[in-house]
């Protein structure tokens, strides 16, 4: 399988444990380092510094996926189609690709009905730190993006340290998606879901908190 804008490698590392050979692209060097030092002993697995958009494996594979709302990370249709195509020529004739997307709701009423939690915090060895994703939005609807603030809060003791980074996102809506497919040919939808559960259609109900696509090579 291969994971797009991997970060640390959670999905990654997952299918590594249980026995599949994988692969992982993103842009950040330190990001695939890290992925690399924390892979188990197993199957081979192919990791690359580069853009989700401009990529080529060695080997293909079974299965593709991008997570946690990271395909917005590309902001024009160009860059859409390129790494939709990338993804195509690393995918084996019926393979699958998975992208998990902001539920529609939460683009079209930002703030009213928001079902995701953008604060986290993790503690380990004295250590805090708490992650406030979206901390400031600054949308721009002529191009369609928003640049968001992630705020990273770090706290030891009585020392407190803040880390903030600006990122340029482009929500994508549901028919997008599908015409985005269409332009880069050779993609068959697959269907939609408001969760990580098959036998929950994308929908209104608020427990669709996520959009879930799923294409097949054709």
């Amino acid at each position: 399988m291969l994971e797009l804008a991997c970060g640390p490698g959670d999905h990654i590392r997952e299918f590594h444990c249980r026995g599949l050979r994988v692969a992982a692209v993103d842009i950040s060097e330190a990001m695939v380092e890290y992925v690399r030092t924390h892979l188990s002993h197993g199957l081979g697995a192919e990791l690359l510094v580069g853009d989700m958009a401009d990529f080529h494996l060695a080997q293909p594979v079974d299965l593709a996926i991008t997570m946690i709302d990271s395909l917005p990370y590309l902001t024009t249709n160009d860059q859409l189609v390129m790494h939709l195509r990338c993804v195509r020529q690393a995918l084996h004739p019926g393979g699958i690709y998975v992208v998990e997307l902001r539920h529609p709701r939460d683009i079209w009423f930002p703030g009213d009905t928001r079902t995701t939690v953008n604060r986290w915090t993790m503690e380990r060895g004295g250590l805090t730190v708490t992650t406030d994703w979206g901390a400031e939005v600054e949308r721009d609807p002529l191009h369609q993006t928003e640049r968001v603030l992630t705020r990273i809060t770090v706290e030891k003791g009585d020392r407190r340290d803040v880390i903030e980074s600006w990122g340029t996102l482009r929500p994508l809506l549901p028919q997008e998606l599908l015409v985005l497919a269409d332009l880069a040919g050779g993609w068959r939808f697959a269907g939609w879901w408001g969760d990580f559960d098959i036998a929950r259609p994308l929908g209104h109900d608020e427990r669709d908190w996520r959009m879930i696509a799923a294409f097949q090579t054709c």
